[in-house]
């Protein structure tokens, strides 16, 4: 099949019953609902961006959520503003809340729903010069009206892990379609560049750059934002476990050996922030510390509870500093479809624990013959690493240094990409 047939199957077949969907899951959930209701009037505001700017070029960046928007800030900073204005485009609402503490980008907003007429609209309305999208987030009209209105588009950042039903035999070709539109693939390691080839037709479009997440982890850890007030205070003296972005199956593999640690050493606190904050989070985790007896307080409910054993972030956005006041990290997720980023702490020094899937995450599975992340699979394995970090500050120490230098090492990859773009756009 060419792309023409390819084309047909998505707008009349997958296309309608994505958009079905859509509008069905937006009456149960929230963040759909918000999503569709954010698109009303993209093209017109996105048009008024663009008459305000005159005629200055727009180079269009696009990511999925928070967590990619972060990979574009370092790459952003790279341009002169009064030359080219740096447009951001988002899937999910997430992205909204971290936006709101962005200056890197001139204009904003969600992604046009991916059908020919409104893709057309809004690519017409803004006139971006260039086109990049981070990672993985890749909406086959999207690429082939980029293609139709000969802009160049480039993927930054791609990761193309084993696993991915991309690689599998039917669904493959359909993405290699997608693919021709491509100008440059750019991919984070020598491995997700050989899977890409498997996609990209003329395999000499695809190239390793590195991951320009590495700059912005880096950056932030060393800024040393403020923390949240009452954190610094509590962890004041304690040793303390970061656990970040955890799902129900991580609490209830952790929680269960507060005590345990406590009475190896008493100056263990477990600070976890919920992959989801909000009252459901609360209410779950006060119920499983209940159940195993732990003493819980919550940093925005707080009761004084003294010499807690398991303090709650209920919050968003905050995840990456806290990892400041650990001395290890876990790092949730690895027991459902794959774990959340492991940079984060590592960029702070800390070495990392994770359930087994760690396909999906790159530097994890790079990290984990030095040490730096540890795969658990039960309490008991979990425990023992714990314990040992505790007993052996020496050895915790070296981890620690060796965690740090895995992120400076490959820091320097934002430059390089915003130098590759800024040679397209004739800047």
């Amino acid at each position: 099949m060419n792309v023409n047939a390819y084309r047909f199957l998505y707008n009349r077949l997958i296309l309608p019953a994505l958009w079905g969907g859509s509008n069905v899951f937006a009456m149960f959930h929230g963040k759909v609902r918000d999503g569709l209701k954010g698109r009303r009037g993209l093209a017109e505001r996105a048009r008024a961006f663009r008459q305000r700017i005159g005629d200055r070029k727009v180079l269009l960046f696009h990511c999925a959520s928070a967590g990619e928007l972060e990979a574009l800030k370092p790459i952003a900073t790279e341009f002169d503003r009064n030359r080219v204005a740096i447009a951001v485009s988002y899937f999910s609402p997430s992205a909204q809340a971290a936006l709101r503490r962005a200056h890197e980008f001139d204009f904003a907003d969600f992604s046009p729903i991916d059908s020919v007429r409104n893709v057309r609209e809004y690519l017409q309305a803004l006139r971006p010069s260039l086109v990049a999208i981070t990672k993985h987030d890749i909406w086959p009209n999207f690429a082939w009206e980029t293609a139709h209105f000969d802009i160049p588009l480039f993927l930054i950042n791609g990761n193309f892990h084993a696993a991915s039903s991309r690689q599998w035999p039917l669904v493959r070709q359909f993405h290699s379609a997608v693919y021709s539109s491509f100008r440059e693939v750019m991919t984070v390691s020598d491995e997700d560049s050989r899977r890409a080839r498997r996609l990209v037709l003329g395999g000499d479009r695809v190239r390793t750059a590195g991951d320009a997440r590495y700059d912005r982890v880096l950056a932030r850890a060393n800024s040393c934002r403020p923390l949240p007030d009452g954190v610094a205070e509590r962890c004041r003296d304690r040793w303390v476990l970061v656990a970040g972005s955890t799902h129900p199956d991580d609490e209830e593999l952790l929680l269960p050996l507060v005590s345990k640690l406590t009475e190896s050493d008493s100056r263990f606190l477990l600070l976890l922030v919920p992959h989801d904050p909000s009252p459901r989070a609360h209410r779950r985790v006060e119920a499983q510390c209940r159940r195993c007896g732990l003493r819980f307080d919550d940093l925005d409910r707080s009761r004084n509870v003294s010499d807690v054993q398991v303090l709650l972030v209920n919050r968003t956005g905050i995840l990456a500093d806290l990892y400041q006041v650990g001395r290890a990290a876990y790092v949730g997720g690895g027991f459902g479809r794959g774990v959340h980023s492991v940079l984060e702490p590592m960029a702070c020094g800390s070495p990392v624990l994770c359930g087994p899937n760690i396909g999906v995450a790159h530097e994890a599975g790079e990290a984990r013959p030095a040490g730096i992340v540890q795969v658990m699979t039960g309490r008991r394995q979990c425990a023992s690493w714990i314990i040992g970090f505790m007993q052996d500050e020496e050895q915790l120490d070296a981890l620690r240094q060796r965690a740090k230098q895995f992120v400076q090492s490959r820091s320097g990859v934002a430059k390089a990409i915003a130098g590759r773009l800024k040679e397209c756009l004739g800047e």
